[in-house]
């Protein structure tokens, strides 16, 4: 059996301090801290500082934080935008199309929905102008809209008039799992202009750590498809982007990354390869077991089993 995987891992942590090193981890690709092990996603792929990771011109789309390397679970997502209870505008992903210059109407209820489960713990919303509201709040809900059924919860709650900068950082009181956003002015009747939201979906854990794994195929068209290709935050599928491991056939191959350090996991994403060859057999249809080590590695953790 053949494996081909991309892996990314997302959690939460301070940025680094210490300098990279010209030419970096990865050579092609803008990073930033000690060692390079932080990849930054800037406009127009710039190279980031090397030692605090800010952009130049600010975050790609999808991306977003510190070093824009926290990726924005809201972008491109559908948004339903209410004025005074009606559902009368169809522009509200311009709130969410990572441009700050373009602007949603004017609502007093948006609602961002990220079609799947998230653990949200913050968001960044960016006003065309600086406000006066009297009081919003931004909930989560994980069914779907629905303002006589669906149970919310509260993330944050502005319940006095309060001046809005045009850049707003919103920390929830707790971390939610939800599958949508609703930001709303509790009066349902003063308006607000988002131009951008984003919400905050963790960063990549593996990059720049070291993987291996149970073979490595020779003699490729591609180079060499080593463990370190799923570690490189490209997530082309294609094996001619350079960037899919492969292993030999083998029974029960494995593929391992080292994370140097213990960290809470929130989210894991893979990503198989989707192109080529009649009859092999792809890790997207693959039975697995996804485990997590101790730091001796005497122990096993199951995160996640597909056995179908």
């Amino acid at each position: 059996m053949k494996s081909c995987i991309i892996l990314l891992m997302f959690s939460f942590l301070d940025l680094a301090d210490s300098s990279c090193p010209l030419g970096g981890y990865i050579k092609s690709q803008p990073q930033f801290g000690p060692g390079c092990m932080y990849r930054c996603h800037c406009v127009d792929d710039d190279q980031c500082d090397y030692i605090t990771g800010n952009c130049p011109k600010g975050c790609a789309g999808g991306w977003m934080g510190p070093g824009c390397q926290y990726g924005d679970i809201a972008y491109s997502k559908q948004v339903q935008q209410l004025l005074y209870g009606w559902n009368v505008f169809t522009d509200g992903r311009l709130a969410t199309d990572g441009l700050p210059s373009t602007c949603a109407r004017p609502a007093t209820l948006i609602v961002i929905y990220l079609n799947a489960t998230y653990r949200i713990s913050g968001l960044v919303m960016n006003w065309s102008d600086a406000v006066n509201l009297t009081g919003y709040e931004v909930r989560v809900g994980n069914i779907s809209y629905n303002p006589s059924s669906d149970i919310v919860n509260t993330c944050f709650n502005q319940t006095v008039t309060h001046r809005m900068d045009t850049s707003t950082d919103v920390v929830c009181a707790t971390e939610i799992v939800g599958r949508y956003l609703l930001i709303r002015t509790p009066d349902n009747a003063t308006t607000m202009t988002l131009c951008d939201v984003r919400v905050y979906g963790g960063r990549s854990l593996a990059y720049g750590h070291n993987g291996i794994q149970s073979s490595t195929t020779s003699n490729r068209d591609f180079g060499v498809p080593a463990a370190a290709r799923a570690l490189d935050v490209n997530t082309d599928t294609s094996f001619r982007s350079l960037s899919c491991t492969d292993t030999d056939e083998e029974l029960s191959p494995w593929w391992r990354v080292n994370l140097s350090v213990v960290y809470n996991i929130a989210r894991i994403v893979l990503y198989g390869r989707s192109d080529c060859c009649t009859g092999m057999y792809y890790f997207n249809n693959s039975k697995y077991i996804m485990n997590t080590y101790s730091i001796d590695n005497s122990s096993a953790t199951s995160c996640l089993i597909k056995l179908n």
